[in-house]
């Protein structure tokens, strides 16, 4: 909906969310094709791409090492402490805690992992935002309509065939 937005800002809100469905309701399947491919390569693939290269170039451990100093200044001994003693009050027998459970390492981790996913997502949404436009021209126009008589008439004459044999 946002694409309506963009193109058609003569229109409510109410009435670009219609417009929206209507475009939408003829052609889920392309649109769920897009949605999960632009969500591997943004969300998944490019971050992991990034992450694994400033690995590879010892970013990663730089970065991490001055995480992690930041984060010892934090009370982790206290924190696991409380934690332990939670955990015993419940009786969680599944988990079976050994030391620390959480440490700066940890949190310097999964904060620098974080932020470079952040950015990746944020700078990869024109991407995003171009893709989608791009459908809903191709939906708001006749094309897709030629698309999907072309795939008729080829399914159609497919299925002709395989009767005649």
């Amino acid at each position: 909906s946002f694409q309506v937005f963009t193109f058609e800002s003569d229109i409510s809100p109410v009435n670009i969310l219609k417009r929206s469905c209507e475009l939408v309701k003829g052609n889920v399947l392309p649109t769920i094709i897009l949605i999960v491919l632009c969500y591997i390569l943004t969300y998944s693939f490019l971050p992991n791409l990034f992450l694994w290269t400033f690995d590879k170039i010892s970013l990663s451990s730089f970065v991490i090492d001055k995480f992690e100093t930041f984060f010892n200044i934090l009370p982790f001994n206290e924190y696991n402490a409380n934690l332990l003693m939670i955990i015993d009050t419940i009786s969680i027998s599944l988990i079976q805690p050994s030391g620390n459970i959480i440490s700066p390492l940890d949190c310097a981790v999964t904060t620098y992992n974080l932020i470079i996913t952040f950015f990746i997502t944020g700078f990869t949404l024109p991407l995003r935002c171009c893709c989608f436009s791009e459908l809903y021209k191709l939906y708001d126009s006749d094309k897709i309509k030629e698309f999907s008589k072309e795939s008729d008439e080829i399914i159609n004459r497919a299925n002709r065939k395989k009767r005649k044999n």
